[in-house]
């Protein structure tokens, strides 16, 4: 088993499309969370917001959008404010 760094992760803040309950943030958070290279997720219904620390050498936005999207929901990626954490 490799370690890895606190500097391997990255912290990033998406917008959230399609949710209507915090149900619907509990299932996003979970299946995040499930997901290799991910170490902290929260999502926040009433803001729209998901904010994931991940390590970019272990899993991609774009692999994390489309396990979301699996479950009906998106990411924009597009607006990400991925900043490293040091």
């Amino acid at each position: 088993m490799s370690s890895f760094k606190l500097t391997d992760f990255k912290n990033t803040s998406l917008e959230v499309k399609g949710m209507t309950c915090d149900k619907c943030a509990d299932s996003i958070e979970r299946l995040i969370m499930s997901q290799n290279g991910v170490k902290m997720v929260s999502v926040n219904y009433l803001l729209k917001l998901a904010n994931i620390e991940y390590n970019p050498e272990l899993i991609s936005l774009s692999e994390i959008k489309s396990k979301v999207q699996s479950l009906g929901y998106d990411l924009n990626i597009e607006i990400s404010k991925a900043n490293k954490i040091d």
